[in-house]
Order: C-alpha cells, then sequence, then structure tokens
C-alpha cells in the first residue's frame, strides 16, 4: 500500500500545519514564538511575512527550516540523521544579514 505525502503549497500552510501538529491553539502556539495571536493568523492567512526571528523560534520548537521555507525534508528537525540548526546574525555594512545552518 503506497504511503501518501502531504505538501502544503504555501509557507502559511506549512506554518498553519506546524502548529497544529504541536496540538496548540494560535495563542499558545504565538506564546512559544513570541507573537500575538493576531500576527498567527495573519501569517496563516499570507498576511503577513514570517521574520527570520519567527523562523528561529521554530527551530527551536523542532520545526525543520528546509521544510517550512521550502517544502523539502521532514516537518521535524529531529527526524533528520543529525539534527541542529544554528542562527548567526552579523553587521555588513549598513546591513543586517541573518544566516540560519541547518545540520543533516
Amino acid at each position: 500500500m503506497a504511503t501518501s505525502i502531504e505538501h502544503y503549497n504555501t509557507l502559511a500552510d506549512r506554518f498553519r500545519q506546524y502548529r497544529k501538529h504541536l496540538g496548540l491553539s494560535q495563542t499558545e502556539f504565538g506564546q512559544r514564538i513570541e507573537l500575538d495571536q493576531t500576527a498567527v493568523s495573519a501569517i496563516e492567512k499570507g498576511r503577513q511575512d514570517v521574520t527570520i526571528r519567527t523562523v528561529y523560534k521554530l527551530i527551536e520548537l523542532d520545526c525543520n527550516p528546509n521544510w517550512l521555507l521550502l517544502d523539502e525534508g521532514p516537518m521535524q528537525l529531529s527526524k533528520l540523521s543529525s539534527q541542529g540548526a544554528s542562527l548567526e546574525v552579523r553587521q555588513v555594512g549598513s546591513k543586517t544579514e541573518y544566516i540560519i545552518r541547518v545540520q543533516s
């Protein structure tokens, strides 16, 4: 019997799916990633972008950023053979660069 793999077309869809995977309400999820319920709702509806800070908070909750941003790989970092992620923030002139490294 073939196993179906669900793909979520947008980042907003995957963001919502991860919240539901954790079994959290929008308010509870927001508390975990330092957003209020209205911001969580806006992201899930595609009306607000996900920030790098939010992506990092999701990584801390075991969300695989490759899955979240690109729909590649498993939903959870812990499902990868070697887990780990880090965030590097650096100033380059007047710009700030955010680099997320995922070890797999």
